[in-house]
């Protein structure tokens, strides 16, 4: 475990000496329905959840359909 603890330390202090933005190949709604295909593909399409149905819980979590998702009030 040493060694795995070690090597990440390592990879963390390369990165960070020449850090770099990530960036997004695919919109949001690309990737939610990708991972929508990818749950009906595993049994999971049939239940109703927000986990399962990315594409509603997009149209609830943006912004006037800009694909920025805005942060969701939990009640807390």
């Amino acid at each position: 475990m040493k060694a795995l603890e070690d090597d990440i330390a390592a990879w963390i202090d390369t990165w960070n000496e020449n850090p770099r933005p990530f960036t997004w190949t695919k919109t949001a709604d690309e990737i939610l329905n990708s991972l929508a295909d990818y749950l009906t593909k595993i049994g999971t399409g049939n239940q109703k959840t927000e986990e399962n149905q990315p594409s509603e819980f997009l149209a609830q979590h943006t912004s006037a359909g800009s694909g920025n998702v805005c942060p969701v009030d939990d009640g807390a």
